[in-house]
């Protein structure tokens, strides 16, 4: 082989390998910039998504500040509405106490009423 033809094969070689590296080149910016914009697009979901859970955290803060306040309204109004059975029971006994004693006071006036109509 002439230095001729070598310098044509080594041309040649270089050329594909020359080639060959532009196309991996090529494809490895291709690849990052494949990799740049799924990174982009989850770091997108991932603002939306704290954007929404920022928003329901919220309503959900709203709402919790007006349970608070309905249960502290309860604990206040508990003492006041609120009658424990014993108390009722021990409220109902009194009750029928005194009425039973007006009752026989009634009795007594009435027998002695209808005592004093007879003599």
């Amino acid at each position: 082989m002439t230095p001729g033809e070598w310098l044509a094969v080594l041309s040649a070689v270089a050329g594909v390998i020359g080639g060959a590296w532009v196309l991996l080149a090529i494809a490895g910016r291709q690849y990052e910039k494949r990799l740049d914009e799924r990174f982009a697009a989850m770091e997108k979901s991932r603002k939306d998504g704290r954007r929404v859970w920022d928003e329901r955290f919220k309503g959900m803060e709203g709402r919790l500040g007006v349970q608070e306040r309905d249960l502290s309204s309860l604990v206040k109004a508990l003492p006041i509405d609120y009658v424990r059975r014993e108390d009722a029971i021990r409220s109902d006994v009194q009750v029928n106490a005194k009425l039973d004693s007006i009752n026989d006071r009634l009795d007594r006036w009435l027998d002695r009423w209808t005592q004093e109509r007879k003599s």
